[in-house]
C-alpha cells in the first residue's frame, strides 16, 4: 500500500499522523 491515494484512504499513512490533515496532494510529495 504505497499508494494510499489510490484507495482514497490516506488515513493509512499511519507513520505520518500529522498529514492525515493535509490534502493527498501533500501526501505525494511524502511519497
Amino acid at each position: 500500500m504505497q499508494n494510499p491515494i489510490l484507495i482514497g484512504c490516506p488515513v493509512v499513512v499511519s507513520d505520518n499522523k500529522v498529514r492525515l490533515g493535509r490534502p493527498p496532494e501533500a501526501i505525494l510529495e511524502i511519497i
